[in-house]
């Protein structure tokens, strides 16, 4: 077994239609993963947020929203097992 001193961890991801560019698309959407010392949770931003008449809004259709919890369970779960083999 390798020990590694470095590992990937996913913490932010964009989920798009296919073909679209996955920052500049209009469908695309930014996972995130915070902490802020209490637990992880999901932060979901749209690109066009940086469009005032969108700001605050999300727009997804159903199978966005899947392809966004299924990912981002497994970002989510990434993230849970790098923070606990932290050393405080």
């Amino acid at each position: 077994m390798e020990n590694k001193k470095y590992v990937t961890t996913a913490i932010e991801l964009s989920v798009h239609k296919k073909g679209e560019n996955p920052y500049y698309g209009d469908s695309a959407v930014v996972v995130r993963i915070k902490d802020d010392g209490d637990s992880p949770y999901l932060v979901i931003t749209s690109i066009k947020e940086e469009d005032l008449a969108f700001a605050g809004q999300v727009t997804l259709d159903i199978d966005q929203l899947n392809e966004i919890l299924e990912n981002a369970n497994v970002a989510y779960n990434m993230f849970v097992e790098a923070a606990e083999g932290v050393k405080e």
